[in-house]
């Protein structure tokens, strides 16, 4: 089923806030998860980077992350912890993984109460 959405102009920049911080997001904990198992040999899973949001949204250089809601960034880590799972399990290797340069994977779910 697809249908038509046409957000208003501050929808939009909600919408464009919430995708760049997930984005964002997504992008830390990938950096936090492959340094920990490159360099360490270490798991970082779900968990470990949630709890590590909310220092994240008091630091002054990363504070723009309160201006959406922890759903959209929390969803985000889920994202990165199942694409880590089945990497792991398929035992492909993270330098199998390709993404095409300036082509960013985001997924978000619109979660109810998501959006004001």
């Amino acid at each position: 089923m697809v249908t038509d959405f046409y957000p208003t102009p501050d929808q939009a920049d909600q919408l464009a806030r919430s995708f760049g911080c997930a984005r964002w997001i997504y992008n830390w904990g990938l950096k936090e998860r492959s340094t920990a198992f490159y360099n360490n040999g270490q798991r970082v899973y779900y968990k470990d980077l949630a709890a590590r949001l909310k220092g994240l949204k008091q630091d002054p250089e990363t504070s723009w992350l309160s201006e959406v809601s922890s759903v959209v960034l929390q969803q985000s880590l889920r994202h990165l912890d199942t694409a880590f799972t089945k990497i792991l399990q398929e035992g492909i290797g993270l330098s199998h993984v390709q993404v095409s340069p300036g082509q960013p994977v985001v997924f978000v779910h619109a979660k109810r109460l998501c959006f004001s």
